[in-house]
């Protein structure tokens, strides 16, 4: 080999030949085309990039192609930076992780039990999800609203969905009031906060918290939906909260964040170690959850990862931090899957490293409901009427249509599958069980969906059969 290339060679990174760029360019060839939103992409390996490529188009309505460069907002991605946020105030000693998130939002109802910041961060709070309690009441995905609704429907609630610290069950709810505490201990917003703490110090100059949905980001992906096979709709967030949400970047300043988790000072090694301490129940266990982060195993080795989705945006952080190696992906079709993506594009550059094989991939599962009770007309006018919830401040309508019950819910009627005595699916509402008093007639119905559960909307009168 000549002598100069030989040394050319010399100076090239060895993550430079660990895979074949083409390789993670095929990854993202559906979505490489014209017309097709898609995502940025960023390999983080030793601390340097050594792919960035944008994939698709960041507007479809002016043929604006996705670049490294370009901004999209990255859903749950965020709650790192509220939870880093956090993490640092308490550190500083403006809160403690222990305190009663009732000594900083006294708004909050009292549940007979103490929840602290530290059940927020590792989404054990039990707190009613907001985003559940909106749908719930009808409220369209994506309306307008900002924190002084989200504050008034939880200052509403009666219960949790389960006592603070008993089980993990993700919650919206925890980190927008973790960016509300960081407003009130600190007397900035999380965007100023998050601004002069992270973002400044680490130059993530294309980053910010969002804070109102109308503001004009310049570079910024626009986010889609499909609506039929090959059309595609705007489906962007349009409500002005923060902290379990709202944050915009970029995947060259993901990388910088990510480079924060190499840092061996002393003080950032160790605020580094508190953000993966997982969260622990009361019964003693350990779940995987962190600090807006999911700390686990994958093929063997040590995962850290988190993925956002909102409207037609989708994001997925992926670190292997033994290996040094992250994947960072921002995108703007709702379908673009990038957390299957990531884990592919891992592959290419540590299948060599990793101990165990892939995961097989499941079988698809039979999802269809198997029929249920038929019920009379008779049945189902008993059950039919108007229900309020005070919880909610909603008011629903059950009517008869056919031989079908449904209930109207954000302006049109949705099918109500029996399956059991009283009880019933709801898409968006989940499982309904209507309750009876001692002489047999309907007082209310409860729902339970997911997030948010025991939510009662009491019968006021009955409604004709239509």
């Amino acid at each position: 080999m000549p002598r100069l290339l030989f040394a050319a060679l010399l100076l090239i990174p060895a993550a430079a030949f660990a895979q074949n760029p083409a390789s993670v360019d095929s990854i993202y060839a559906d979505l490489a085309r014209p017309g097709h939103p898609g995502c940025a992409v960023a390999v983080v390996r030793d601390g340097e990039i050594v792919h960035e490529r944008g994939y698709g188009t960041a507007h479809l309505e002016h043929a604006v192609p996705i670049t490294p460069a370009t901004i999209f907002y990255a859903g749950s991605v965020s709650k790192q930076f509220t939870a880093a946020a956090v993490a640092r105030a308490a550190g500083d000693g403006r809160i403690s992780l222990d305190d009663d998130v009732r000594r900083w939002v006294p708004e909050l109802p009292d549940f007979g039990a103490r929840i602290t910041i530290r059940h927020l961060v590792h989404h054990t709070s039990g707190i009613r999800d907001y985003l559940a309690l909106r749908g719930l009441a009808g409220h369209p995905p994506d309306g307008v609203f900002g924190d002084d609704e989200v504050l008034e429907i939880l200052g509403r609630q009666r219960a949790p969905n389960f006592p603070a610290g008993e089980r993990y069950l993700y919650s919206n709810s925890g980190y927008w009031l973790m960016g509300q505490i960081i407003e009130r201990a600190t007397g900035m917003s999380l965007r100023e906060y998050g601004d002069s703490v992270f973002f400044k110090p680490l130059g993530m100059t294309q980053t910010h918290f969002a804070d109102d949905h109308a503001e004009v980001v310049a570079g910024r992906a626009q986010a889609y939906e499909l609506a039929g096979a090959r059309r595609w709709r705007i489906s962007m967030p349009n409500f002005d909260v923060n902290g379990a949400g709202g944050l915009h970047t970029t995947v060259g300043d993901l990388a910088k964040w990510d480079g924060m988790f190499y840092d061996t000072t002393a003080a950032t090694a160790a605020f580094v170690r508190g953000l993966h301490q997982r969260g622990v129940l009361t019964s003693g266990d350990t779940i995987d959850y962190a600090f807006g982060l999911t700390v686990d195993r994958y093929r063997g080795l040590p995962r850290v990862s988190h993925g956002g989705a909102y409207g037609g945006y989708r994001a997925h952080l992926l670190r292997f931090p033994d290996q040094r190696l992250a994947v960072l992906q921002l995108c703007n079709a709702a379908n673009a899957d990038p957390g299957t993506r990531a884990l592919r594009v891992a592959a290419t550059y540590l299948e060599r490293e990793f101990t165990e094989p892939a995961p097989r991939q499941a079988a698809a599962r039979n999802t269809t409901t198997p029929p249920g009770p038929r019920l009379t007309n008779a049945q189902m006018s008993d059950l039919a009427g108007r229900y309020t919830s005070a919880e909610l401040r909603a008011e629903v309508v059950i009517s008869v249509r056919g031989d079908s019950l449904v209930v109207r819910l954000g302006g049109r009627d949705v099918a109500m599958q029996p399956v059991g005595a009283d009880e019933f699916t709801v898409p968006r509402m989940g499982a309904v069980r209507f309750t009876r008093d001692a002489a047999g007639q309907v007082t209310a119905f409860s729902v339970g969906a997911g997030r948010a559960t025991g939510i009662v909307y009491e019968k006021q009168s009955a409604s004709p059969i239509s």
